[in-house]
């Protein structure tokens, strides 16, 4: 048996996360796929968690790495929170989490006066409406209610702040997090990122 002191344990675990040795610019979506996901819950805290992580990065790169190399996509992921993930990996995040349209979503659903036929139309005109571009909260209530002609659909995604009617979608890869609009925040369709043509995107409609 192989006997480690502490002092080994522990740098391999620095080195796991990046930590020391720090990752190079040129690998930074390492720092994300390493960890399994960055959490990002507040913006932030990412930033600092990839410039902790990678040499020379700052939080300029991160944004630019989300909304114009489209190499990292921010969504709710893990425990129903936001994270960074790598925009290669996104697919293979929501296989994993293989979502379906169970009785607790359901039921929350049907609190808001919507039927089963009335549910699955609001989610399949999520990622039918972002096709239009990047939206602020109130703008994809007021399409999502227009293309599905159901006007609580409308109520239903202002109800939360916290986003949590937009979660299946997300579990979906229907919707990721836009640009902002100062301090408002957008929704967009993964599509218009990551199905761009680039080196980076991935085969992403593997799950119709």
């Amino acid at each position: 048996m192989r006997v480690l002191k502490w002092r080994q344990v522990h740098a391999w675990r620095l080195s796991q996360h990046g930590l020391s040795p720090r990752f190079s610019s040129q690998d930074f979506v390492q720092a994300v796929t390493r960890t399994g996901g960055i959490q990002a819950q507040v913006m932030s805290a990412a930033e600092l968690a990839l410039c902790t992580r990678v040499e020379g990065l700052s939080p300029h790169d991160v944004k630019a790495a989300i909304f114009q190399d489209h190499t990292l996509v921010r969504t709710w992921a893990m425990r129903g929170t936001l994270h960074l993930l790598s925009a290669r990996e996104l697919p293979l995040y929501v296989a994993a989490r293989d979502w379906q349209h169970t009785a607790s979503w359901s039921n929350y659903f049907a609190e808001f006066g919507l039927s089963i036929e009335q549910q699955e139309a609001y989610l399949l005109a999520i990622p039918h409406v972002l096709e239009q571009g990047p939206m602020t909260r109130l703008q994809l209530a007021d399409a999502v209610a227009k293309h599905t002609g159901a006007a609580r659909v409308r109520d239903l995604i202002l109800s939360e702040s916290w986003g949590s009617p937009l979660k299946p979608s997300a579990y979906r890869g229907d919707l990721c997090f836009g640009p902002g609009q100062g301090k408002t925040v957008t929704f967009m369709n993964p599509e218009d990122g990551l199905g761009n043509g680039s080196q980076s995107s991935p085969s992403w409609r593997f799950r119709k």
